[in-house]
């Protein structure tokens, strides 16, 4: 199953802030490796406009006001692996080759020898001879899963087994046992029993690009030819080859290329008539390898240390490249570009460029005693080549907008100022703006309710919006100088200038008017306020006032002025009026009549100075000395009336007590109409 790559995008594409970190983008592996690109929008932040391999993170950045989302194209490219069996270390080294990294290296059984890829690239197939001890043993094929590079199971074959070859359908596997004289037949589906191939000191093994003839070398030197349907052997073709470690058919089918490990040539059959002819190479050849084409067969020469090239066409040799190990397994990439060849003394894997027949650096692999016979290198599994987009998007930090300033408020003490606007708004808010009034100040979005604080908006672009701001009713005298703060999640708080002054209030203190007798003592001197504002009162005087007067006790009959100074309160500017002490004689004048005929003239009892006694008593009686006024007092004239109703005409007599110790005032009225 291919990597979705579709899945990833969906599951992996980014929203981050700016300053943020972008995270890291993990391509997935298993066969694949990834050169991307940036299509778009690089100016977020990339440090890099392509790269190979995952997106490491780098700091997204966004100085403007909407969100900008860059794509990257990301191109999976099919990615090879080889496995190179270690026969001391009892391990398989993977390695990458494309990047020529060492992957991993897998634990296997003892003695790992030969080395077959299924043809869909999944699973690799180890033979471990298990001849450890000098003794052959019934061997162990290890299964191992390309895609998690682990072990998954594992099969038993004959005694001193070496070579393995997978069926093209990838249902059957061969293994050639040398010391059992068997090919063992490996159902690799549902591990079905199958009886073993008869063949004498089986070696080298190969089978056809269709999958009908599997050719097995022997120490008998004889080339067995067998029918993969029945397993039966056709025919038995001689070779010149008494010890044919690796055999090789070429993509045609038309040829069979045997190593006699213990010469300096290999044998080429036609498959078609039996002939065999020779191709001198280096000595002792171990392993084969053919182009995907056919057009070139290498060969590794374990004793020379070198590979030797044929042009299969002519059966020649290209060339003889020396390498600077001593050359076992060799195998072509599937994509013929390269050949690798499993080296010894130094332990490394040597590339060769079928282009040019060149070397490349080696790959140390730093394990022991490295052979690998057989097909060891994979084309990967599970890369799917279709480039897919992902995308990183960068959203802009959230920005309150500068809205600008304001010009200075003034007002006096008690009355609140001129509301002044500032427009407050933002964009791509993660909240509201809290607009923050300082002291002293309140603000409004109205200009008519205000508070301390309000919000304005909620979240994303938040339009301009008119915020009033003055100077409290109730803010004592004094200059003032603050900030509106503006503040929202994520956002640069932003401060506002504002001053203003508050003046002080005229506050008035009127002395109140005193009126005393001829003789008496000074009364108690009053004043009356005007102007006090927010609730304020005398007690918030720091200083209260003198009330004074020219007068003394023995002051004659006169008006005096009495005087206000002296008070001082933090938010008043302070005016007095004077008031007037009058001094009297206190003596009463009562009329003997008048008139209470609606008139306008004379229609009531008017007693002058009574005024000045205000305990006084005044009561009315008729002639038979019933009472018809009576008063506490003497705030309004007597009209004449009682019960509401006009009393006759006549004499009436009256009773006046002016105050407590004194005597009572007597004598008669007459109403007249």
């Amino acid at each position: 199953m291919l990597f979705n790559l579709t899945v990833l995008k969906a599951q992996s594409n980014q929203t981050v802030e700016n300053g943020e970190q972008t995270k890291l983008i993990t391509l997935p592996g298993g066969g694949c490796s990834y050169k991307w690109t940036v299509t778009d929008n690089a100016q977020i932040g990339f440090p890099l406009s392509n790269g190979t391999g995952n997106v490491q993170p780098f700091t997204a950045v966004n100085n403007t006001n909407k969100p900008i989302t860059a794509h990257i194209s990301i191109t999976p490219l099919s990615e090879g692996f080889a496995y190179v069996a270690n026969s001391l270390s009892n391990n398989v080294t993977v390695i990458n080759t494309s990047t020529h990294d060492v992957v991993t290296n897998i634990p296997v059984d003892s003695q790992p020898f030969g080395v077959a890829v299924s043809p869909d690239g999944r699973r690799v197939y180890v033979v471990n001879s298990k001849n450890e001890t000098g003794h052959a043993k019934p061997g162990v094929v290890s299964v191992i899963d390309a895609a998690s590079n682990t072990i998954v199971g594992n099969y038993t074959v004959g005694k001193n087994a070496k070579a393995i070859v997978v069926n093209p359908d990838g249902k059957r596997a061969y293994v050639a046992n040398e010391s059992s004289n068997t090919v063992s037949v490996v159902d690799l589906t549902d591990n079905t029993s199958i009886p073993d191939i008869t063949v004498t000191g089986p070696l080298g093994i190969a089978i056809s690009v269709d999958g009908s003839r599997l050719y097995v070398g022997s120490t008998t030197a004889q080339l067995y030819v067998i029918d993969a349907a029945t397993n039966q052997v056709l025919k038995k073709i001689p070779v010149q080859s008494t010890y044919p470690t690796a055999v090789m058919v070429s993509p045609d089918g038309s040829k069979v290329y045997v190593t006699n490990n213990t010469a300096n040539y290999i044998c080429v059959i036609d498959v078609a008539t039996g002939g065999a002819q020779t191709v001198t190479v280096g000595t002792a050849p171990f392993a084969l390898a053919i182009t995907p084409a056919g057009d070139k067969l290498y060969v590794s020469n374990a004793i020379s240390r070198d590979v030797t090239v044929v042009n299969t066409a002519s059966n020649t040799v290209i060339k003889n490249l020396i390498i600077p190990s001593s050359s076992e397994g060799i195998s072509v990439s599937p994509n013929g570009k390269q050949v690798f060849v499993v080296g010894q003394n130094p332990n490394e894997l040597e590339v060769i460029d079928t282009s040019t027949d060149q070397l490349g650096p080696p790959i140390p692999t730093n394990q022991g005693a490295a052979i690998s016979i057989g097909n060891f290198v994979t084309a990967g599994i599970g890369c799917s080549t279709v480039p897919i987009t992902y995308s990183i998007t960068v959203n802009p930090s959230p920005n309150i907008n500068a809205p600008g300033s304001i010009a200075a408020l003034s007002t006096h003490y008690g009355i609140a100022s001129t509301g002044q606007v500032v427009n407050v708004g933002g964009n791509n808010l993660k909240g509201p703006i809290i607009a923050t009034a300082p002291a002293g100040f309140e603000i409004s979005k109205d200009d008519i309710i205000f508070k301390d604080t309000l919000m304005v908006g909620t979240e994303g672009d938040v339009a301009q919006t008119e915020v009033f701001v003055r100077l409290k009713a109730t803010t004592p005298v004094d200059t003032y100088h603050g900030n509106i703060q503006l503040s929202s999640p994520g956002a640069e708080p932003v401060n506002v200038p504002v001053e203003g002054a508050v003046l002080t209030t005229q506050l008035n203190i009127t002395a109140d008017n005193k009126t005393k007798f001829f003789g008496d003592p000074l009364p108690t001197f009053t004043v009356t306020y005007t102007g006090f504002v927010n609730g304020d009162g005398p007690s918030l005087l720091t200083t209260p006032p003198t009330v004074t007067t020219t007068a003394v006790v023995s002051s004659p009959v006169g008006k005096y002025p009495i005087n206000v100074a002296g008070a001082i309160a933090k938010n008043y500017a302070i005016a007095y009026v004077p008031g007037i002490l009058e001094i009297v004689t206190g003596a009463i004048s009562t009329p003997n009549a008048f008139t209470p005929n609606g008139d306008g003239i004379n229609d009531t009892w008017d007693i002058k100075n009574l005024s000045l006694y205000a305990g006084c008593t005044v009561e009315v009686l008729n002639r038979y000395g019933q009472q018809v006024y009576y008063t506490n007092g003497y705030p309004s004239p007597w009209n004449g009336t009682f019960k509401g109703q006009q009393v006759p005409i006549g004499t009436y007599y009256y009773i006046i007590k002016l105050k407590s110790g004194t005597k009572p005032l007597t004598g008669s009225i007459n109403i007249i109409r």
